[in-house]
């Protein structure tokens, strides 16, 4: 299968999918042991943990971001311009609403959830332009990766309000549901 091939754009958007599912698996469980309310893990491992996840995802968001600069599209889901505008856009305001008017503290979170939405909503139209997905089912997969954003946007306010062991589960939240859509996709991409 070519897709797989890391020499080949297809690939490299296969590839970097995975690490960001990968990514998504670490962080969770960096957070499950860093954070656990009864007492973190070792300091040692915690750095390893979220070495592995800072790692795995900074590689495949490269790879993917290549792989989507990298292949032939036929057809467009979104204007070229539109998601990086979008995501800078939504960034601002989600940054000014919820620090200066709901005083929620910001944290690299929000960077995260945005980034990530983007990034999810690119490999879709990616998938669409090279004519692995129909329109319908990129609208679907679209609207799961805005409703895992705003799931994730959700958790990230009420954080702060949660007793330590809720707030430790609602943490783990987002990282369930992006670690999924993305292996989802990566389903997708070999079928």
């Amino acid at each position: 299968m070519t897709m797989l091939h890391l020499n080949d754009a297809f690939g490299k958007l296969f590839w970097g999918n995975l690490g960001v599912a990968v990514c998504c698996g670490f962080y969770l469980i960096w957070w499950a042991v860093a954070f656990k309310p009864a007492g973190g893990a070792p300091e040692m491992l915690s750095v390893v943990l979220f070495i592995l996840a800072a790692a795995s995802g900074i590689t495949g968001v490269v790879l993917a971001v290549k792989g989507i600069q990298g292949v032939v599209v036929s057809r467009t889901l979104f204007p070229k311009w539109s998601l990086p505008l979008g995501g800078v856009i939504a960034y601002i305001v989600l940054f000014l609403v919820t620090s200066f008017f709901l005083k929620r503290p910001v944290t690299t979170e929000l960077l995260l959830i945005v980034g990530w939405t983007v990034f999810a909503l690119a490999t879709v139209g990616a998938l669409y332009g090279v004519g692995k997905m129909d329109w319908t089912p990129s609208m679907v997969w679209c609207v799961a990766a805005v409703g895992v954003g705003i799931i994730s946007m959700v958790c990230y306010m009420v954080y702060y309000q949660l007793e330590p062991v809720t707030g430790y589960y609602d943490g783990m939240i987002p990282l369930v549901l992006c670690g999924l859509y993305m292996a989802g996709l990566c389903v997708k991409m070999v079928h």
